[in-house]
């Protein structure tokens, strides 16, 4: 039981390694069940032999497991954010609202804050806004974010 407990933990874990890459590369998710974990597969079956290759083949990577990776990485990314700027003393939001080519308009929030003696600048978050904002709007989104969701 321990020894297929481990291949477990070790293929969740490979799955979340690529599933990092995938999100970075800005392709379909697909990908990583269709290219990335084959051509992992191939190169395992090529150098480490077949039983590699069968340990690669039990990695989650289909694209509705990417997809829940990537969210919950990019979760554990804000609630670390969201951390940092809960620790700091002062902190400052720029806000910046635009629109799309469906004429959507977006609303962008920049945070700064100091953390470890620096002064950081992050993208702290983003809302879709109704298409003639006011800045009661404005204003209930960046409060509906930050005071509500994150506690600030």
């Amino acid at each position: 039981v321990l020894n297929v407990s481990h291949i477990n933990i070790s293929a969740l874990r490979a799955s979340y390694k690529v599933a990092l890459p995938v999100a970075k590369s800005k392709t379909p998710y697909t990908i990583a069940e269709t290219l990335v974990k084959d051509c992992i597969r191939e190169v395992c079956l090529e150098m480490l032999g077949e039983s590699a290759a069968q340990k690669v083949a039990q990695v989650p990577l289909s694209n509705d497991t990417i997809a829940r990776r990537i969210q919950e990485l990019a979760s554990d990314m804000e609630d670390q954010l969201v951390e940092q700027i809960k620790e700091a003393k002062y902190f400052s939001l720029q806000l910046d609202e635009c629109r799309d080519a469906a004429n959507t308009v977006i609303l962008l929030v920049y945070v700064r804050f100091e953390h470890d003696d620096d002064i950081k600048e992050e993208f702290f978050f983003s809302a879709s806004l109704p298409t003639n904002t006011t800045s009661t709007e404005l204003y209930e989104a960046v409060k509906n974010y930050v005071v509500n969701k994150c506690g600030l």
